[in-house]
């Protein structure tokens, strides 16, 4: 977001005309070209910003993991292939019948669903419904006979409990191009930074004896196998902390003003069911060895330790909030982002579902400016 400043915009203005007015005999480079205006205060409104999303406010490594489901709810979701074998290693075998099968067979693949666990986790979240499933694509225009057995195991770290279940599989895979699903299986309620491994025990593919004459001449012949994981997203944590969380979409072009204290204040409206207490507040300044990066201005300091309390769509928790940003020496730069140390807290005991509709709102936002303002007429 981008402020407002059609008041300083008018005042800037007021170095250009006396210009035009001025007897010409007058040397204007001798002038002094800087001029202080409103040296006790002025507040200019900013505007709103918002609603930030969780997605805007995680990390880009979480963010990206999560989307807006079908239902309008958060989901976090994650694919993986988990098989990929060609017909023609299939190895004959004699059937019971005297008749000749081709048999493709494979070891247990095992796979990790607990996305990004040990991060999600250490914020609160939680996974409330998750499911898994499994895709397989028949490259032949014929029935395979598949065999095999869906093991899960959840592993608790804090409680040391372990779930596990099993699956028993025995199924056609469905003649191409239609795909055969396994599942959905449902895991437990449990702590994202829980150890979440899914198996398949011992794939065992049975092909006819004339599997050849089933495969389409020039058509890819492997059978695919991927593993689909996906699940709703709720908060329950407590007192977790998420440290230098950068807002890089933040720019304000103050720089020029030449400014060497502001306050300021906004209303935040809160539709998370998750308190913020943010603890530190630093900005962003280009890095002198790589201008593509963003490191902390040590010269600009802002108040600390501001609860944000939180709320739902129905009934948003409202925080009014005054921030006092000073420079240590100089005048505060351009604002190029924000950093920011957090922690999160639980509003209610409830396991609610979370929706991209949620997030933070700073509304009705005014900058003051104290000890004026020194517009430069360069």
């Amino acid at each position: 977001m981008k402020p407002t400043f059609c008041a300083l915009a008018m005042l800037s203005a007021t170095f250009f005309l006396p210009s035009c007015l001025v007897d010409k005999a007058y040397d204007l480079d001798k002038l002094d070209k800087e001029i202080t205006v409103f040296e006790d205060r002025v507040s200019l409104p900013v505007g709103n910003l918002g609603p930030l999303d969780l997605k805007f406010l995680l990390p880009d490594a979480l963010s990206v993991l999560i989307s807006d489901g079908d239902d309008g709810y958060l989901t976090i979701s994650h694919n993986e292939n988990i098989f990929t074998r060609s017909v023609y290693e299939a190895e004959p075998f004699p059937s019971e019948s005297g008749e000749t099968t081709y048999i493709l067979s494979s070891g247990a693949k095992t796979v990790s669903t607990g996305i990004a666990a040990s991060a999600f986790g250490a914020l609160g979240f939680r996974f409330p419904d998750q499911k898994v499933s499994f895709t397989f694509t028949n490259p032949l225009e014929y029935l395979i006979d598949f065999r095999t057995t869906v093991k899960a195991q959840c592993r608790d770290r804090h409680a040391d409990d372990t779930y596990l279940a099993e699956w028993p599989v025995d199924m056609y895979l469905y003649s191409t191009p239609i795909e055969t699903t396994l599942g959905p299986y449902s895991l437990p309620d449990d702590e994202l930074d829980a150890i979440r491994k899914v198996s398949l025990d011992t794939l065992i593919f049975q092909l006819p004896a004339n599997w050849r004459e089933k495969l389409p001449q020039d058509a890819p012949s492997d059978i695919v196998g991927e593993m689909h994981y996906t699940s709703h997203i709720s908060f329950a944590g407590s007192n977790a902390s998420l440290d230098s969380l950068k807002l890089r979409k933040v720019h304000l072009g103050i720089g020029a003003y030449e400014f060497r204290h502001c306050s300021a204040s906004f209303t935040m409206e809160n539709t998370l069911p998750i308190n913020f207490l943010i603890r530190k507040i630093d900005f962003l300044m280009p890095d002198p060895a790589d201008s593509s990066l963003l490191i902390v201005d040590p010269n600009i300091t802002v108040t600390p330790n501001i609860l944000l309390k939180g709320g739902s769509l129905d009934n948003p928790g409202v925080t009014p909030v005054t921030l006092e940003i000073r420079a240590k020496e100089g005048t505060i730069p351009d604002i190029n982002g924000l950093q920011l140390s957090l922690s999160l807290e639980n509003r209610s005991l409830d396991d609610e579902p979370l929706s991209l509709r949620q997030g933070l709102t700073f509304k009705d936002a005014t900058i003051s400016f104290f000890g004026g303002i020194t517009l430069n007429k360069k």
